[in-house]
C-alpha cells in the first residue's frame, strides 16, 4: 500500500490454519464425498482508525477470523451408461471476521459474517436419457443470501459547501442483514451423435433462469442515502445453444 491509501511499511503477513477431514465413498455408479473444515484467519488487513493520518484510518495488521462448515457431494449414473444419471453438492458455512464499520466520517473495527459467508448452498443437477442418444435434464440452485451491512443514516460532511455537500453513510452492524435467498431452475436438452471411427458430437439447448428470478444482488442507495434501491440481475431468462466436437486421435 502507498502513502496515498494510508499503507505502512510495518504491515505483516496475513496468517491462515487450516484443518480439514473427509472421506470418500465409491461402489459401481454411486460416488459420495463428505468434508469438514475449520479456517482460523490472524494478520487480516483492516482499515483501523489513526487520529494522526490525514485520512483517519490507516492499514493494520488487526483483522482475526474463523470459518468453518461442511461440503457434500453425491453423484450417481455416467453419461450414456445409465438412464439417469446427475450430482448434489450442498455446504453449509459459517464464518466471522473483522472488518471496518463506517459512522459518517469515523472508523471503528466491528466482528460480523464475512463477505463470503452463504450459510447454505445447493446445487442440484439430473439428466434422464429419454430415447436412444436423447438427454433432457435440469440444474437447481438454491444459496442462502450474502451478508448485507445497512445504511441506518447519513453525515452531511460540508453543510456549508455549493449544494449542501455530498454525505457519509452510518452503517449499522456488519452483516447484520443478508440478501434475499438465490434461487435458479434451468433446462436443457442435448443429442450424442457418434461418427467416423470413435468420434462424436454433442448438440444441446439450454433455457437459462426458466422461471426469470431477478435475484437481488446488492442495495444502491441515493446521494443522501435516504433511498434505497434493489440491484437485481440483468436478466429475466435466455436461451442458447451450441455443439461440442469429440475427435479422437489414433
Amino acid at each position: 500500500f502507498d502513502s496515498n491509501s494510508g499503507g505502512s511499511a510495518d504491515l505483516g503477513a496475513q496468517q491462515a490454519v487450516h484443518l480439514i477431514a473427509g472421506g470418500e465413498y465409491e461402489r459401481k455408479h454411486l460416488r459420495l464425498r463428505v468434508e469438514g473444515y475449520w479456517k482460523q484467519y490472524d494478520n487480516l488487513l483492516v482499515r483501523v482508525p489513526d487520529a494522526n493520518s490525514e485520512f483517519g484510518t490507516r492499514w493494520a495488521n488487526d483483522g482475526t477470523g474463523l470459518a468453518r462448515g461442511i461440503d457434500v457431494f453425491a453423484q450417481y449414473g455416467a453419461f450414456l451408461r445409465t438412464r439417469f444419471n446427475g450430482w448434489l453438492s450442498y455446504s453449509l458455512l459459517r464464518s466471522e471476521r473483522t472488518q471496518t464499520r463506517w459512522q459518517g466520517d469515523t472508523a471503528m473495527l466491528d466482528d460480523g459474517p464475512a463477505p463470503c459467508d452463504v450459510t447454505h448452498h445447493l446445487t442440484a443437477v439430473g439428466k434422464v436419457r429419454m430415447w436412444r442418444f436423447l438427454t433432457v435434464g435440469t440444474t437447481l440452485r438454491l444459496a442462502t443470501g450474502r451478508p448485507h451491512t445497512p445504511i441506518l443514516d447519513a453525515q452531511q460532511a460540508d453543510p456549508n459547501a455549493t449544494g449542501g455537500g455530498y454525505f457519509l453513510p452510518v452503517e449499522g452492524p456488519v452483516g447484520s442483514e443478508r440478501l434475499p435467498t438465490f434461487s435458479r431452475v434451468d433446462f436443457s436438452a442435448s443429442w450424442y451423435q457418434p461418427f467416423g471411427n470413435g468420434h462424436g458430437a454433442t448438440f444441446y439447448v439450454s433455457l437459462a433462469n426458466a422461471f426469470g428470478q431477478r435475484n437481488v444482488l446488492g442495495y444502491d442507495y441515493s446521494a443522501d442515502y435516504a433511498t434505497r434501491t434493489a440491484r437485481r440481475s440483468d436478466y429475466d431468462r435466455f436461451v442458447y445453444a451450441g455443439v461440442t466436437l469429440e475427435l479422437v486421435r489414433r
